[in-house]
């Protein structure tokens, strides 16, 4: 996390949004660091990536279960 703020970071404060972006200061990539350490609880990018897949199909199998449910095809 703290190689891709500091790589794209400059580009995040690109006016994409009429919202006014933060300065990354080193505060601010600290405390998206430290969140983000403690929301990954030391798992590695695969075992994240197979987590996002598994989230992805969960719901893709829900929205098909609804479906079917009442009635409403592909």
């Amino acid at each position: 996390m703290r190689h891709f703020m500091q790589q794209f970071g400059p580009a995040l404060e690109l006016p994409w949004t009429k919202l006014v972006a933060p300065k990354l200061t080193d505060e601010l990539i600290d405390r998206v660091v430290d969140g983000t350490s403690r929301q990954t609880n030391g798992r590695g990018i695969k075992e994240l990536g197979r987590y996002r897949d598994d989230c992805i199909a969960s719901v893709i199998d829900a929205i098909a279960q609804a479906k079917a449910r009442h009635g409403i095809g592909d």
